[in-house]
């Protein structure tokens, strides 16, 4: 898979956890925090990772956010989630799929975590497009492009 498939797919992904996690929220009672906290975590870990392929960066096997920020804006500021953000981001990677490393989670972190997970994955979208918005369309893109007039 070239880079750019894997960076479309890593956004994809992303989404889909993004949405299934907004979804929860909305619709389940008493709300699975827990879930939707991991689901965010996820989305913004896929939507960094996206960032990396595109930018055809190595990228790590890793759930830590501020890890691949770091990566991610090592030579430009590209995603802009503070310290404090990625951190608990993080923490939901493993901490909220387990009884024994089970940790206090509140309403208010899964709405901070639906908020920063949606603000990342807006943000990769956005990078990815204004990358791509100057490259001529491939016979492919042409073909979609031409179907839908």
């Amino acid at each position: 898979m070239t880079n750019a498939e894997l960076a479309k797919l890593s956004i994809e992904i992303g989404s889909n956890e993004y949405a299934a996690a907004k979804h929860l929220y909305d619709t389940m009672k008493p709300i699975p925090i827990e879930i939707i906290c991991y689901l965010c975590q996820q989305a913004t870990e896929k939507s960094i990772k996206a960032v990396l392929f595109h930018l055809e960066k190595d990228v790590q096997e890793t759930h830590s956010i501020i890890k691949l920020l770091e990566d991610v804006n090592s030579d430009e500021r590209r995603i802009h989630l503070g310290k404090r953000d990625a951190a608990m981001l993080t923490r939901f990677a493993t901490r909220t799929r387990y009884a024994e490393r089970r940790i206090d989670i509140a309403q208010e972190d899964a709405e901070l975590a639906l908020r920063r997970a949606k603000q990342t994955l807006d943000r990769a979208e956005q990078l990815l497009k204004a990358d791509t918005k100057d490259e001529p369309p491939d016979a492919t893109n042409q073909s979609a492009i031409n179907m839908k007039c």
